[in-house]
């Protein structure tokens, strides 16, 4: 987090405006850097009631809050530690649409919405993983003796 949570991050017209129809400060916020729980599965999950179950999966757990969905980042850590043996991997997230939609429509209307009224962002927020995880692994790269072994102790 030291090393990329001041970076300066893209936002798009379209993402702002769909931000705008939540209610909630936390889903109207800018684009930031930020770590949180990962909720992940084998099935897509979707809709308040979901959300609600996937944050009391996170409590008996002891996890804090989830703040994001996902699919890929476990198979991929599973394949790299099989392949290469190692469970050195930073799974870098970029949030370009929400687990539920606003309280103004079904999970349905979210899921299929009608044209123009996606989440927009996708390739700002492409840019923004780039830009985030590029400067942790020029960081790592320039400084491999002290990572070499691991994260260094702060």
């Amino acid at each position: 987090m030291k090393l990329s949570a001041d970076t300066p991050l893209k936002d798009a017209d379209s993402a702002r405006a769909y931000r705008l129809r939540y209610p909630d400060a936390a889903a109207r916020r800018a684009p930031f850097v930020g770590t949180g729980t990962h909720m992940t599965g084998d099935t897509f999950f979707h809709g308040p009631g979901m959300s609600k179950q996937a944050q009391y999966i996170a409590k008996l757990y002891g996890a804090d809050d989830y703040v994001i969905t996902e699919m890929e980042a476990a198979a991929i850590t599973l394949v790299i530690k099989r392949t290469h043996g190692t469970d050195r991997v930073m799974s870098l997230r970029g949030a370009v649409n929400f687990d539920q939609g606003n309280p103004k429509e079904t999970t349905l209307q979210h899921l299929d919405p009608a044209p123009g009224e996606t989440a927009g962002g996708f390739a700002e927020t492409v840019e923004n993983v780039e830009r985030v995880g590029s400067r942790v692994v020029d960081h790592i790269v320039a400084h491999w003796p002290q990572w070499q072994g691991g994260v260094p102790k702060p």
